[in-house]
């Protein structure tokens, strides 16, 4: 894959297997897993509370390492996820609309599942049941229906799902075709550490356009970083320029 190709690709399959091989170390691997856990959130309108704490222990745990919230996520998830089939099962095939609603409801639960995986890589495929689960939404509110659950089937379903989670990955794992910024410990003003810390702890990620303002007061001539900051599109938690500016790997 060229760089051309990696800035337009919408298909986050192919980024992801060009990145297998680029990612050695043990913490940049969780970035696999912080992408898992985003895919997740873009369907969080149908998760049930469990699977939600679930999403909230696996960042602990992609953060830190800290086991104990990597064995809370599988608990909590296996109560909504166990609710989650039995929904799907008690609804009548005769109404589409249920039948996909429901069907949306357990492919997010089973793609928080897979962000439980203890490799991350293999929690980065999360996103394949969180597009599932969009296409159903979708087939619900009267869109095209996906017609099972094999690759073929949803694609063309959903091809906007995959191509913001195409974006998601740009945004956690920067351009791989460039070299690793380096980031001076001088730009960590207090402005910016607020801004990016405000940020990262409401997931909410508008200021991103000012947080290039004051890296730039600061004296970061960065354009690729400060580029990034300001171009448009989702912001999530795993952005590499905010983990850059908190110190977070």
């Amino acid at each position: 894959m060229t760089e051309a190709q990696w800035l337009a690709c919408n298909e986050p399959s192919r980024l992801l297997s060009s990145l297998f091989p680029r990612v050695k170390d043990t913490a940049s691997d969780e970035r696999f897993r912080r992408f898992g856990i985003a895919c997740c959130r873009r369907v969080a309108d149908v998760l049930e509370f469990g699977d939600t704490y679930a999403l909230d222990c696996l960042e602990i745990y992609a953060n830190s390492k800290l086991r104990e919230a990597f064995l809370k996520a599988r608990r909590f998830h296996r109560g909504a996820g166990n609710d989650a089939s039995r929904g799907l099962s008690q609804v009548s095939r005769t109404d589409p609309v249920a039948r996909n609603r429901a069907a949306a409801v357990a492919l997010a639960s089973s793609a928080v599942w897979s962000c439980t995986k203890s490799k991350a890589t293999q929690a980065a495929m999360a996103y394949r049941e969180a597009a599932m689960a969009r296409a159903h939404l979708n087939a619900a509110a009267g869109g095209p229906v996906p017609a099972g659950h094999q690759l073929g089937a949803w694609l063309p379903a959903d091809a906007t799902e995959l191509a913001a989670q195409a974006a998601l990955v740009r945004d956690i794992f920067g351009n791989p075709f460039r070299p690793p910024v380096a980031f001076a410990p001088d730009w960590r003003t207090d402005t910016a550490m607020s801004l990016a810390t405000q940020m990262y702890e409401a997931r909410e990620f508008s200021a991103m356009p000012i947080l290039a303002d004051a890296l730039q007061d600061a004296g970061c001539t960065d354009e690729h970083l400060l580029s990034h900051c300001r171009a448009p599109g989702e912001h999530v938690r795993g952005c590499w320029v905010v983990d850059l500016v908190l110190g977070k790997t």
